[in-house]
């Protein structure tokens, strides 16, 4: 099968995890209806939490036993997707830093992958919050994901990960044609990087790049840019939300990855490695 109907959730995700589920749920309902066979959620989508206590608080273990993980395996049973679940916190060896994950669901509800965001967002960006230091609470993934889905393989990645493009080169190498990348961009990095990044990952993977986003203010006082898009092989926006919650559903053809690489053969044209 070459041609999927890929959905985006775009939310503005609270401190409350119960809340963020029901709104998520409406969401994949919402993109459900309108034909979406793989679902992506953002960054952070059960919690935005103001503090390291809540967000540990929130955290579950890996044995898919949690609320949240519950969650996801009946919502991608009963409307029949497969779905990217964003991120969420859970337990790593380190009892006070648990994994950025995401979960990789198939249509009966069954977890296929987990990926563990490898790159944290340890910076300075000139808005409110001002320093950003995603290490101090979060334990850092070491290996990328490549998923086998019924329309070719799928790349796993979040947020900062779209900076380094050693992550979207090995998915180049291993073949995929969809990369997700649920994110949490601030907006002055948003802004300025968010566009032009999530286009020059498409272009140099040959790939589809599924990016769905968080938005606007939230509760713990941070402010999220949105804009979720479907960006295609070539570079184009093929879908895009704008700075509002939703969904975005987009039909692509996958046959359009193989015509470009046809095309434009540039796995084989790579001298350095």
């Amino acid at each position: 099968m070459s041609q999927v109907n890929v959905g985006l959730i775009q939310m503005c995700s609270t401190t409350s995890v119960a809340k963020n589920l029901a709104i998520a749920e409406q969401l994949i309902a919402e993109a459900s209806k309108q034909g979406a066979e793989l679902i992506v959620l953002p960054e952070y989508f059960p919690i935005f939490a103001p503090s390291s206590a809540e967000r540990l608080a929130a955290q579950e273990s890996g044995n898919e036993s949690g609320p949240i993980q519950q969650a996801l395996q009946q919502w991608a049973n009963t409307y029949q997707a497969w779905l990217v679940a964003g991120t969420m916190p859970v337990r790593s060896d380190n009892p006070e830093k648990p994994y950025a994950r995401c979960y990789c669901f198939n249509a009966n509800g069954e977890c296929v992958a987990a990926y563990d965001k490898i790159h944290l967002f340890d910076v300075e960006v000139n808005d409110s919050t001002g320093r950003y230091c995603e290490s101090d609470n979060t334990a850092a993934g070491r290996l990328p994901q490549v998923v086998e889905t019924p329309w070719g393989k799928l790349g796993l990645s979040v947020c900062y990960d779209l900076r380094f493009a050693e992550l979207y080169r090995y998915y180049h190498q291993q073949g995929c044609v969809m990369i997700s990348a649920p994110s949490a961009f601030t907006c002055p990095t948003g802004k300025a990087h968010w566009e032009v990044l999530l286009r020059a990952r498409a272009i140099e993977t040959q790939s589809f790049v599924l990016a769905a986003a968080q938005v606007g203010a939230h509760e713990n006082g941070r402010m999220t840019w949105g804009h979720s898009m479907v960006v295609d092989p070539w570079g184009e926006i093929v879908g895009e939300l704008g700075q509002q919650e939703g969904c975005l559903v987009v039909p692509i053809d996958l046959q359009q990855c193989h015509n470009v690489a046809k095309r434009m053969p540039i796995r084989s044209h790579r001298v350095l490695n």
